[in-house]
């Protein structure tokens, strides 16, 4: 029974002293750690508390438009939480789903997205135009984005990086997305 008491106790200090150390002005992590993920989540109290404490000013968020558009990977409908979205006329699609459906596993912290399929590492950040792939650095014509609490990538490039072809059909707005080898 002393032992769970004094368990209790020794949470109880841990937690005040985590309680102090949070209400302090010093934060965890450097300026720049707060700089990179608070561009794509402004909202979030902590980058609030950031941009007040700093005199930052938060980035403005893009313009996206919500599309219909229906994505198709070997034939098979890829169904999404979060709608594809339009930005600067590039197309954004959730990760994960694109990832997984191109035979990719993925990783996602702290807004570095690294996805591998074996062949062919990905790896890009939210809100950076630079992207790896295989360790080889390259330009993306659209950053990935937060939206609706989504991460989103742009599907041409997500997609030709496995190796995939592309193709999309404007007039009945479908994405198709081939992985088979010629």
């Amino acid at each position: 029974m002393k032992k769970k008491m004094y368990v209790s106790c020794l949470i109880s200090v841990i937690f005040c002293l985590f309680m102090v150390s949070a209400a302090s002005a010093e934060r965890l992590f450097p300026d720049s750690f707060y700089e990179s993920d608070c561009a794509s989540h402004p909202d979030t109290k902590i980058c609030k508390d950031f941009y007040r404490d700093t005199g930052k000013t938060p980035p403005t968020q893009p313009e996206y438009v919500t599309t219909d558009f229906k994505v198709f990977v070997d034939g098979t409908e890829l169904q999404f939480d979060q709608k594809p979205v339009l930005l600067d006329d590039f197309t954004l699609v959730p990760l994960r789903k694109i990832f997984e459906a191109l035979g990719a596993t993925v990783n996602y912290e702290l807004g570095v997205i690294t996805a591998s399929n074996g062949n062919v590492k990905v790896v890009c950040g939210i809100g950076q135009t630079t992207a790896k792939i295989n360790d080889v650095e390259t330009t993306i014509s659209v950053a990935p984005q937060i939206v609706n609490n989504a991460t989103m990538v742009p599907a041409r490039f997500i997609a030709q990086s496995f190796g995939a072809v592309v193709e999309f059909d404007q007039k009945t707005k479908i994405i198709n997305i081939s992985t088979a080898k010629a």
